[in-house]
């Protein structure tokens, strides 16, 4: 994955999460949706949500999206291009990984960021270049 994700960039980071957190770390008016993968030549996408869907090729992704329904926002909620959404982190990242090929620098620059903002968030080196055995 790393070199689909990361264009086999040494310099690359994961955050990784699942939906329990996503979910726990949103308000009410967050929905989260699962994305279906279809053949837009045999298949049509349901009209209300158009964006929870994607070509098949892109399978591997399993992805979800978050979005925001404008009925479900009050007064004062800005819907423009993009906005601010308070989480906690230590609620939210299950993990930050970091390359294989990731140059020590980098290693100790992100633990360093990690530890000075004070939260308690797993940190490690992906082991993936290591021997299985």
């Amino acid at each position: 994955m790393w070199k689909v994700y990361a264009n086999n960039r040494p310099d690359s980071v994961c955050i990784k999460t699942n939906l329990i957190r996503v979910r726990n770390c949103l308000g009410k008016q967050y929905r989260i949706g699962i994305v279906r993968y279809i053949d837009f030549k045999n298949t049509f996408p349901d009209v209300n949500f158009p964006f929870l869907y994607k070509r098949a090729a892109f399978l591997q992704e399993n992805e979800a999206r978050i979005f925001v329904r404008s009925h479900d926002v009050g007064p004062g909620f800005d819907t423009g291009p993009g906005f601010y959404v308070d989480i906690d982190p230590e609620a939210l990242v299950d993990e930050v990984l970091v390359s294989p090929e990731a140059p020590q620098w980098l290693v100790d620059n992100i633990k360093r960021v990690i530890e000075l903002s004070d939260v308690a968030i797993r940190f490690r080196v992906s082991d993936l270049n290591e021997e299985p055995f």
